[in-house]
């Protein structure tokens, strides 16, 4: 089991377009944690549940941009040009 969800997850972050590190927080392990998940092909059963729980409720991931949202509102003008002509440099990619 702990192989098909490890690979269900991996399918799930790259759907919702997530780095491993914004995945760890999701899920409330360090990104190193993660990592050896996946290093290991292998997730421990203590975790499991969560990583389900979190694949049964995706609306999980908006609160992380609503996180994001509220952060970006907090900056001054010329960064927030910085960041808009960043992304846009990225988005053309």
């Amino acid at each position: 089991m702990s192989s098909e969800l490890l690979q269900t997850l991996e399918a799930f972050r790259l759907e919702h377009r997530l780095s491993k590190t914004a995945l760890s927080k999701l899920l409330g392990v360090t990104p190193q944690m993660l990592n050896n998940w996946f290093m290991r092909d292998s997730i421990p059963k203590s975790q499991q549940a969560g990583i389900m729980e979190l694949l049964a409720n995706p609306e999980k991931i908006a609160s992380i941009d609503d996180q994001i949202m509220a952060g970006l509102s907090e900056l001054s003008a010329s960064e927030k040009q910085m960041i808009s002509e960043l992304i846009s440099k990225i988005s053309r990619k």
